[in-house]
């Protein structure tokens, strides 16, 4: 019986682990992210926050996330009301930005990142989502545009 016991409680070990580990692997509950990779100089990034959580998370700032210039890790933008904000579990929020600097200028062609920290039950976090502007033309960012850029 004793030997049953121990595989009984390797057993347990082990589920325990994996479930452990699943969960490390998925971590997103929430999210930060764009409606596109790639944009032309001038459009409209649309910038999606998502709570897949059961509980309200924090965010301290309108808007509650900042974009970077990827390759110097510059700050480009967030024009920042310092409040705090909820977001309720299984929620979203929809933010645009215009692709202007924090001196309102438009800005350059290249990769960027846009990052968002949060709090929930379990303490601090930071999220983040990359993009390129730049890359296409408008007309090319539909599926026939690129099509029809590929034959020029």
């Amino acid at each position: 019986m004793r030997p049953f016991v121990r595989c009984l409680v390797f057993a347990a070990l082990v589920l325990l682990a994996a479930s452990a580990f699943t969960t490390a692997l998925v971590r997103d509950e929430v999210t930060i992210t764009t409606d596109r990779e790639c944009y032309a100089l001038g459009d409209t990034v649309t910038i999606t926050v998502t709570n897949n959580l059961d509980s309200t998370i924090t965010m301290f700032s309108q808007p509650p996330w900042t974009i970077y210039e990827a390759s110097t890790d510059s700050f480009v933008c967030c024009y920042v009301y310092h409040v705090i904000i909820y977001l309720a579990g299984h929620d979203s929020l929809v933010y645009e930005w215009p692709q202007i600097d924090y001196l309102l200028n438009p800005v350059q062609a290249g990769s960027y990142y846009v990052t968002m920290g949060y709090q929930d039950p379990s303490g601090l976090h930071t999220v983040s989502d990359t993009f390129e502007v730049g890359g296409l033309s408008s007309s090319e960012q539909t599926s026939w545009g690129h099509l029809k850029s590929q034959w020029r």
